[in-house]
């Protein structure tokens, strides 16, 4: 049975509902980016310029892709920059972050990626 990110209720009728545990659900909250966010970004000091400057790089790297992989490795970066501190970032970050971020969503995508792409944008 394949998992369908885009629906992944998709085969739910071959799972009998009583039998799921019920805090599969729950789990979620594990993979998602943390309720304070946006208060780690400013305290980090942030003002906004270095995830802008991030996902300007994800969208540069994932230009050619479908859309839905842009929107998953910007998930992907968030919920990175919601769990780890980043100090004082460097100007290569923002790109190595990119790269990282939309080579995992592709991945998941099972999109063809290939790093070396990346070189020339």
């Amino acid at each position: 049975m394949d998992f369908n990110l885009e629906n992944p209720l998709a085969n739910s009728h071959d799972f009998h509902f009583d039998t799921i545990p019920s805090d599969l659900f729950l789990i979620e909250s594990d993979h998602m980016p943390s309720n304070n966010y946006l208060n780690t970004l400013k305290e980090m000091d942030f003002d906004g310029s270095f995830r802008r400057e991030a996902i300007s790089s994800v969208l540069r790297v994932s230009c050619n892709f479908d859309p839905s992989l842009s929107y998953l490795a910007v998930n992907y970066l968030d919920r990175l920059l919601s769990s780890q501190g980043i100090p004082q970032p460097k100007p290569w970050l923002f790109r190595l972050l990119a790269v990282a971020c939309v080579s995992l969503a592709a991945k998941m995508k099972e999109a063809e990626f290939c790093i070396s792409d990346t070189q020339a944008r």
